[in-house]
């Protein structure tokens, strides 16, 4: 059986993480529904070191991935296929060193 389309794409939005695509690839159905992949923030949490911009209420119902900064960044982003780079219109990027964010620095890099 499957779920309304409008279902999957509600989970694959409230998972907000890489288990949003394996969700959606556990079935061809589920797969051909998936919402377009069009914010990706990279070494934060959902609420943590946000910009205000990633909370708009306009981007709450786009499927957002988030990368936590204990998880593998660079091997995630590698596996990233073509078209759901293409799909990207948001990127936030924190760069850690030594696992703090530099705050003060230019684009959080020292």
């Amino acid at each position: 059986s499957h779920l309304p389309e409008l279902a999957i794409q509600r989970v694959a939005i409230l998972l907000s993480s890489p288990q949003s695509f394996v969700f959606c690839a556990s079935s061809r159905y589920y797969h051909s529904v998936q919402p377009k992949l069009r914010v990706l923030a990279v070494g934060c949490e959902p609420g943590v070191f946000v910009p205000s911009w990633l909370s708009h209420s306009s981007l709450k119902e786009l499927l957002a991935i988030y990368i936590d900064k204990a998880e593998p960044a660079h091997m995630i982003l590698e596996r990233i296929s073509s078209r759901h780079g293409a799909e990207v219109t948001h990127l936030h990027l924190v760069a850690y060193q030594d696992c703090i964010p530099d705050t003060t620095a230019l684009c959080g890099i020292r």
